[in-house]
């Protein structure tokens, strides 16, 4: 039997099939060395303890290339003349064909299991650890965090005028709170966001202090007392009632002022839209076909505050606005209760009384007040018709001293009417007593 024989039965018994091409091509580079075959096992044992112990095998093979140089070269005694015989390969060449050979059998085997479904047990396996995903985690920090601190700032905002509103300013500040913590955990990343969302809570907050403050205001201004809110409550009568009592309300509060005029529209208005606006009167008197609606100031006794409305019955027998007229305290005006008169008879009969429908060459009011300022009263009357769409902007002055010596005047009366509503007035009458000036 050749030594190429001898190895493929080696080959064939420890590796239980014929080996390949490559195989056979390696083995006769090797000399056929069949020293490190061994025999097969279907024991994974025996497979382990082959792969573990592949280093003294490697040591094996280096002694059994020299035993098969000399095998060799003993059946070969008489080598024929003239032929050469090629020197065997070093043991380093085996070792490595060697590892190959395992490799490659290690690759196979594992391809098997990898076929069949094999897995390692679990107690050989390496412990895997689940790392986060670092971008989700600055995603929601720089960027959800921060809108959703946005979004209940402007939502807590929204509801700061509402009856809960002190509710909701505790919640926007809480919400302050929160955009402060986030943008503190933003301080060394990406800050847009978290100013932004910051910036709006504190907007957020002071607009929920004047929501707080504006329903404290509104609960102290409405229904303050009884009288008011019965008065509001009362507001709603008939427009051909004949009944005075149905426009009076003897608890009424006057709240009537100079600007309400400009809502009037005389001739159109019925008494049912005026008591809805103003309440109803402090007086009401019917006669024949017209109704008189008295508002009275009694909150002050001295004061002469007050708008009379004059409504005509129509032939339907409803109540329409004919006309109104309204006195007011001139607040502009600064008026002194321990007047001195400062009037003579001279400075009296220079005043010039002016056109009685237009003003015309009459006294400026300027002027007179440059001479003689703080008079003991001073009005505004304004009045409406439905024979003029204009109101009549009137003023009454009055300087009252009847402690005053012979030579001033006791009291001095004057009326002025102004042409451009209310910016110039002009002296229309007069009226003086005291040092024979009437």
């Amino acid at each position: 039997m050749t030594i190429q024989e001898e190895w493929l039965k080696h080959f064939e018994a420890s590796m239980g099939r014929k080996p390949t091409a490559a195989e056979y091509a390696q083995a006769k580079e090797a000399g056929f060395d069949f020293s490190h075959l061994t025999r097969s096992s279907d024991s994974p044992a025996e497979e382990g303890t082959r792969v573990s112990e592949s280093s003294d095998s490697t040591v094996f093979a280096s002694e059994s290339s020299q035993e098969a140089k000399a095998s060799v070269v003993s059946e070969n005694q008489s080598p024929i003349e003239g032929q050469s015989v090629n020197p065997l390969p070093e043991a380093s060449d085996f070792n490595q064909a060697y590892q190959e050979q395992l490799q490659s059998q290690e690759q196979f085997v594992a391809a098997q299991q990898q076929a069949q479904g094999f897995t390692q047990p679990e107690a050989f396996q390496q412990p895997t650890t689940q790392v986060p995903n670092k971008s989700q985690s600055l995603i929601v920090k720089e960027l959800i965090l921060p809108i959703v601190s946005l979004v209940l700032s402007v939502f807590f905002a929204g509801l700061s005028f509402t009856p809960a509103a002190l509710v909701f300013f505790g919640l926007a500040f809480l919400g302050l709170i929160f955009a402060v913590v986030i943008l503190i955990l933003n301080i060394k990343g990406k800050k847009l966001m978290s100013f932004i969302s910051m910036g709006v809570a504190v907007l957020a907050l002071l607009i929920s202090v004047v929501g707080v403050v504006a329903n404290v205001s509104r609960y102290y201004n409405t229904d303050d007392n009884f009288s008011v809110s019965s008065k509001k409550e009362d507001r709603d009568v008939e427009d051909d009632s004949n009944d005075v009592n149905d426009y009076i309300d003897k608890n009424y509060k006057f709240e009537w002022k100079e600007d309400d005029f400009e809502d009037l529209k005389a001739g159109k208005d019925k008494v049912s839209d005026i008591i809805k606006k103003h309440g109803k009167a402090s007086e009401a008197e019917i006669k024949d076909d017209q109704l008189i609606l008295r508002y009275n100031d009694d909150s002050n006794e001295d004061s002469e505050q007050r708008v009379v409305v004059y409504f005509e019955k129509q032939y339907d027998g409803t109540f329409v606005l004919d006309s109104v007229r309204g006195t007011f305290e001139a607040d502009d005006i600064d008026t002194s209760s321990s007047y001195k008169s400062d009037w003579t008879k001279s400075d009296y009969d220079a005043l010039k009384e002016g056109d009685y429908g237009t003003g015309d060459g009459g006294t400026k009011w300027s002027e007179i007040k440059d001479k003689h300022s703080d008079p003991s009263e001073a009005y505004y009357i304004l009045s409406l018709s439905s024979y003029s769409d204009d109101i009549e902007y009137d003023l009454e002055v009055r300087y009252s001293d009847y402690d005053a010596d012979e030579s001033h005047l006791d009291s001095v009366y004057l009326t002025f009417l102004s042409d451009d509503n209310g910016k110039t007035y002009y002296l229309i009458s007069k009226y003086g007593s005291g040092m024979e000036s009437d």
